[in-house]
């Protein structure tokens, strides 16, 4: 991916393929750098990006910065929200009112 993306910087796949990749290895700081290269590009599949973004926060038990992206995420394609329900890479923020909120269609406002 770094020979794709030395050759055109605005390759948005292999940014995206890269940021999955250092996700795979653990590598989220790197993973969410990828990610955040191709939501500058404006790409097409930003849910799957956003999707990315809030999985590498929440292992690393980032929680708003997690929710935050996960809320984008949704958004873009709120079919996912049934996923990110059933990822367990989400342990750290599934008690959260706010991830609840977004994944389970209650108000946020503690209702």
């Amino acid at each position: 991916y770094e020979a794709a993306l030395s050759r055109k910087p605005d390759f948005g796949k292999a940014s995206f393929q890269k940021g999955q990749v250092q996700q795979q290895q653990g590598n989220y700081e790197a993973a969410i750098a990828a990610y955040e290269a191709v939501l500058k590009l404006n790409w097409k599949d930003a849910a799957e990006v956003w999707y990315g973004k809030a999985t590498c926060h929440a292992l690393q038990d980032e929680v708003e910065p997690a929710l935050t992206a996960l809320e984008s995420a949704i958004a873009a394609a709120p079919g996912l929200k049934a996923t990110a329900q059933a990822d367990p890479n989400f342990e750290a923020i599934k008690g959260t009112l706010r991830f609840r909120a977004l994944v389970e269609d209650i108000p946020s406002d503690g209702v």
